[in-house]
């Protein structure tokens, strides 16, 4: 599995693909489903929803394609869709909450917080900011599968038992680098700073995405894992890309990537992901309205790109999404598409027409 590299470096691209690819025309007063439906049709995307919002309303929203391929099942405006590394943004929120708590602090060290797992002398002095900036020297696990990670397919007992064993093996590896030196993006990085916060409080990670998070923001359909699932049948199914079109992700029981959740495994409704764009954007303004300020600043200056759009995405080979914020414009954006979209074109496409839809 592959997770994508999040918007400090996508904003960049992004900028710079938006500000010369094609944009599907649009009739005057085509609704946002006609959009989505040029892209899906252009991409060949299997499925795809989407929200505006403009100073704090829905201006626009849609769906196309379906849930799953070779049925006839719709994609629904409240359907939930795998949102990929847009997680990481909602990690930082939730130990951002702690910190304001007093139980962690930016500069806390892997030593002090974790001063009952073994770790190499490498590690002990790497800060949570660092975890959170990717300069700690955390090995990446950007690629998972059975010969290139297999001691994640070893790895046995509950979710929490299976990620307290993995940071143990991490914290035993060979940093990729010097810490406070060059990032370098690692899912196993947000892991580990999510554990920090789990530490602290004595509370699992779901019920700190929860409290901390979701109630606060209002977000109601959400989850972790795929949308889809044994006992919800009516969610999209992830689609991988292949020779002759998507084609049904292969049902998987206890994937090894549930270890990484805080680094991307979260699923909401397109409505609830834009919620959360929307506290972003509130931020960004200078409007937080869950850290304190001093928190607020540090945190949100993490990824934060200079020019409009903001843009922050996420994605494996079987899924991809995103949002663009625009600060000066009071204007967001969200997609999420339920299955893969190298180099995250179905963003680019969307956020590119939108752009010129709303933001002009």
């Amino acid at each position: 599995m592959v997770f994508a590299k999040m918007a400090s470096r996508l904003s960049v691209l992004l900028g710079i693909v938006l500000a010369s690819m094609s944009t599907p025309v649009l009739a005057q007063n085509s609704s946002l489903n006609d959009g989505l439906d040029v892209i899906r049709k252009q991409l060949n995307l299997p499925g795809a929803a989407a929200v505006v919002m403009r100073d704090g309303k829905v201006i626009a929203e849609g769906v196309t394609g379906l849930r799953r391929l070779g049925t006839e099942d719709k994609i629904q405006i409240d359907d939930r869709f795998a949102i990929g590394s847009c997680t990481k943004r909602m990690t930082g929120l939730m130990i951002g909450r702690v910190i304001d708590e007093g139980k962690l602090g930016f500069d806390v060290t892997l030593a002090k917080a974790l001063a009952d797992v073994p770790m190499r002398d490498e590690y002990r002095n790497v800060t949570l900011q660092q975890l959170l900036t990717f300069t700690g020297g955390i090995p990446a696990y950007e690629r998972i599968g059975p010969k290139l990670t297999p001691q994640l397919f070893d790895l046995d007992g509950s979710l929490a038992e299976r990620q307290a064993k993995f940071i143990r093996y991490l914290l035993q590896e060979q940093p990729v680098g010097p810490a406070g030196k060059d990032a370098v993006y690692s899912n196993a990085s947000y892991t580990l700073a999510a554990q920090l916060a789990v530490k602290a409080t004595g509370k699992d990670y779901e019920s700190l995405m929860d409290e901390k998070v979701f109630r606060p923001l209002g977000l109601k359909r959400t989850g972790w894992g795929r949308p889809w699932q044994p006992n919800r049948t009516s969610e999209p199914w992830l689609h991988l890309a292949g020779p002759e079109g998507y084609v049904p992700e292969p049902d998987r029981v206890r994937p090894p990537e549930q270890i990484f959740q805080a680094a991307g495994n979260a699923h909401m409704s397109v409505r609830d992901f834009a919620l959360f764009a929307q506290y972003e954007l509130n931020a960004l303004q200078g409007k937080d309205g869950l850290l304190k300020p001093a928190t607020s600043r540090r945190w949100h200056a993490v990824d934060r790109a200079g020019n409009e759009p903001v843009i922050r995405a996420g994605g494996t080979p079987a899924l991809s999404a995103c949002y663009a914020l625009w600060p000066k414009k009071n204007l967001l954006v969200v997609i999420a598409v339920n299955g893969g979209s190298p180099e995250h074109e179905a963003c680019k496409a969307f956020v590119k027409m939108v752009s010129e839809k709303y933001a002009a």
